[in-house]
């Protein structure tokens, strides 16, 4: 078996110092040139972890303590700062490429420590994206005097300062007609229908894909379809926006009805109250609803759950391995977020708040970049990529008794949904597990799911509710609950192996695991943890989900 050695390389003072755990020396063929390691790092094992559906934003953090073979003290007084050099954390098995490396984790220094030239360097790979102040909607995202500087003196005080909202789909449409619908986001006044040049509502810091909007107030409940154009603000930053002229920018019409045969208005339209009889004295809250009459699937960005979470993840600074994020997308294409926001916030917090914890996802951080775990809790033996078989293979060993965590059962769920920005009050329920469900005075039959009715029957009702604003169908209301029923109804049982380097296991990866000496037979289990020190053999944590109806020998 070839050896395998962990590699650093730090970019610092002009430089790359080049570490390992032996005198080595790499080759690459492509650029012609070897490189020369540095054999001073001290034990080093790089930890990759997930909780159980974790809603982690994939922070990256990895300790590394070794001897420069240059003064960091002398660098650092001629001003060179060694935090924040791009760093990289790799495993190289010996006899290969340098290009044939696999990349552990890749950032920059974070917290470094040093003394004498003889001394350990000790610091941590922390993710560049980690330390970003970056927002959404982001500083200049918003009405103020750069971006609306020929109409700002007219808008009342509450006005200035609102935040250009970033809309995902159709936030406020229940349905694909208006039979069903709330306000779904509230729109940014930039200009009154008193002001010179007439009124202009901001919808959307972007472009969307919709030519239609309703629009409600406080006085009308009843939508109206409003035009939306795409214009760009004093900063040249592109907006949608409801303009003062339906037929913008020809500016002739007040309303009128389009090739669709929608009868759609313009801000000068005087027929519905409050929408555009805001001043600055008495300023009216308008309320928008994403919904589009010809194709109701145009509507903001995409509200697929893989390309919000990408849009996220991209906004807040992050590498992202494309290959692994559209794999994952792919398993999460039942779940869609029609949602806004609206209030400045860090892209990953908003993700950890609000859709990670939807999801059956983790999002993980690997030498390519940020890409999603998708914990496939309906797994079958045809979903195993490797075989674990402490009988067959004979360097495959337990390292820690089996554990079980039953903390986290739940077997009975409410979801409260749609959620109306004018009222502040949800206006759907989901259920799963109920035997009954009662609503507006209505007793009806509730979901008789299996995995929640097997759970009640061995641990008793257990039951949790869930309110989100970033869903308004009742499909993926209904997918939500589906996953979380069947993941949470049962005990999760882990158990630590030591396996060779040469499975190349994974986080996130199904694998059978077979020990006849605990009794356990080709179960099924998800990777969750790897420690890699480049001895040649990994420590692995594997999760086991029990499934009653995939795994009949399970006795309750």
């Amino acid at each position: 078996m070839s050896n395998a050695y962990l590699i650093v390389s730090v970019t610092y003072a002009g430089t790359v110092i080049r570490l390992s755990t032996a005198d080595i020396d790499i080759t690459e063929a492509a650029e012609g040139a070897t490189y020369s390691y540095y054999p001073r790092i001290g034990e080093m094992t790089v930890s990759t972890a997930m909780e159980f559906l974790q809603s982690s934003a994939g922070a990256l953090s990895v300790p590394v303590s070794a001897v420069f073979p240059l003064s960091v003290a002398q660098l650092h007084a001629q001003g060179h700062q060694l935090a924040r050099s791009p760093v990289e954390v790799a495993i190289w098995t010996e006899g290969t490429d340098y290009a044939a490396r696999i990349i552990l984790a890749r950032g920059i220094v974070s917290d470094p420590e040093w003394g004498e030239p003889a001394e350990p360097v000790a610091f941590s790979v922390e993710d560049a994206a980690k330390a970003s102040t970056v927002t959404v909607p982001s500083g200049t995202e918003q009405v103020d005097g750069y971006t609306w500087p020929d109409t700002i003196t007219y808008l009342a005080t509450a006005d200035l300062g609102i935040c250009y909202p970033r809309v995902y789909g159709n936030p406020g449409a229940m349905s694909t007609s208006m039979a069903l619908f709330v306000a779904g986001s509230q729109v940014a006044h930039a200009a009154y229908t008193s002001t010179p040049g007439g009124a202009w509502m901001v919808l959307a810091g972007h472009a969307v894909d919709t030519p239609y909007i309703y629009l409600t107030t406080e006085q009308q409940l009843t939508g109206a379809l409003f035009a939306v154009v795409r214009i760009t603000d004093n900063r040249g930053q592109v907006l949608s926006v409801v303009p003062y002229y339906a037929d913008y920018p020809t500016d002739t019409l007040s309303d009128y009805v389009d090739a669709d045969g929608q009868h759609v208005y313009g801000l000068r339209t005087p027929t519905y109250p409050g929408i555009n009889s805001s001043t600055q004295d008495a300023p009216y809250s308008v309320y928008a609803t994403w919904h589009d009459p010809v194709n109701s699937s145009r509507g903001g960005l995409s509200p697929k759950a893989g390309d919000v979470i990408l849009d996220m993840l991209q906004l807040a600074g992050m590498e992202v391995d494309y290959g692994r994020i559209k794999a994952a997308a792919g398993l999460l294409a039942p779940y869609r977020f029609d949602c806004v926001v609206s209030a400045r916030v860090k892209p990953l917090d908003w993700l950890q708040a609000q859709i990670l914890p939807l999801l059956p996802v983790s999002v993980d951080r690997s030498g390519d970049g940020a890409s999603l775990i998708v914990w496939r809790y309906d797994a079958t033996p045809e979903d195993a990529t490797a075989v674990l078989d402490a009988e067959a293979d004979a360097l495959i060993e337990r390292a820690t008794p089996i554990s079980v965590d039953s903390g986290g059962i739940v077997n009975r769920w409410t979801m409260n949904y749609a959620y109306s920005v004018r009222t502040g009050q949800y206006c759907e329920v989901a259920t799963r597990g109920n035997d009954t469900v009662t609503a507006d005075g209505v007793t009806t039959l509730g979901d008789q799911d299996a995995y929640c009715l097997a759970s009640q029957a061995r641990y008793g009702v257990i039951e949790k509710t869930i309110d989100t604003v970033c869903v308004y169908d009742d499909a993926t209301a209904g997918a939500i609950l589906a996953w979380m029923a069947r993941a949470y109804a049962f005990p999760r049982r882990t158990v630590g192996y030591v396996v060779p380097s040469s499975y190349q296991l994974h986080k996130g990866q199904i694998v059978r695991l077979t020990d006849a000496k605990v009794s356990i037979a080709d179960q099924l289990a998800i990777v969750a943890e790897l420690q890699i020190d480049g001895t040649g053999t990994d420590a692995v944590s594997l999760l086991m989900i029990e499934d009653p109806q995939r795994d009949p020998k399970v006795i309750g």
